[in-house]
């Protein structure tokens, strides 16, 4: 390519043009907090491409405002932090899953 790439904090290349065009597609119409996610992370690596503290704090008060039902109260996920590479077993929750290492959502279960 003639175009010169920007390192993102992970240390992966990508062409602005690239991920800004990425980001429009994800967000466009979009108020789901895991497109947002999405597309703040790298597309190999899927770490944040960003400080998303505001984001962490938006979904702390979603979960807190909605509790599980009695049958999911005490059920455990196994996650892996995208951001921080920890594992933690977690309380489920059906929007999120807050590692525990780094306090990011941006986790995957296992």
């Amino acid at each position: 390519s003639t175009k010169s790439p920007t390192i993102l904090p992970c240390g992966h290349p990508i062409h602005k043009s690239c991920f800004l065009k990425m980001n429009r597609e994800l967000l466009l119409n979009s108020t789901d907090p895991q497109m947002w996610l999405r597309a703040n992370a790298c597309p190999l690596c899927q770490k944040s491409t960003r400080d998303l503290t505001s984001l962490w704090e938006a979904i702390d008060r979603e979960i807190a405002a909605t509790p599980m039902p009695e049958e999911y109260r005490d059920k455990r996920v196994d996650i892996l932090c995208n951001d921080c590479s920890a594992h933690s077993n977690v309380s489920f929750h059906i929007l999120a899953h807050k590692c525990l290492a780094c306090g990011s959502y941006n986790t995957k279960k296992t």
